[in-house]
């Protein structure tokens, strides 16, 4: 297997897999996101996590959030938006589930 060969089928599954809103995201970023999604995380530490800005990682969150289905649920833990806590949904473990699926038939074959 060549590593252009490699990349192609990683690209081909990101796209298959991926909602068509988010495929032009960055992979390393949004699986990041639903990864720490988990057990709930607060932005200001999704902002250090994930090395973006501010307004970037607000936008990401509300598509997430609106999308359907729905892939991060917000938690409001007070009137301060720096203290809204975001979960990953089973849909968006589900996503992550079929992305890693998708790699380990793809490198074991």
């Amino acid at each position: 297997m060549t590593a252009s060969y490699t990349f192609g089928e990683m690209v081909s599954a990101w796209r298959s897999i991926v909602p068509a809103e988010l495929r032009d995201e960055e992979p390393r970023i949004l699986l990041r996101l639903l990864a720490l999604g988990n057990v709930g995380i607060l932005q200001s530490e999704l902002i250090q996590e994930l090395g973006i800005r501010q307004s970037r990682l607000s936008k990401l969150l509300s598509r997430l959030s609106e999308m359907d289905p729905q892939l991060i649920t917000i938690e409001e833990l007070s009137n301060d938006r720096r203290w809204r806590q975001y979960r990953s949904t089973p849909a968006a473990a589900q996503l992550l589930g079929n992305l890693e699926y998708a790699m380990a038939v793809f490198f074991t074959s």
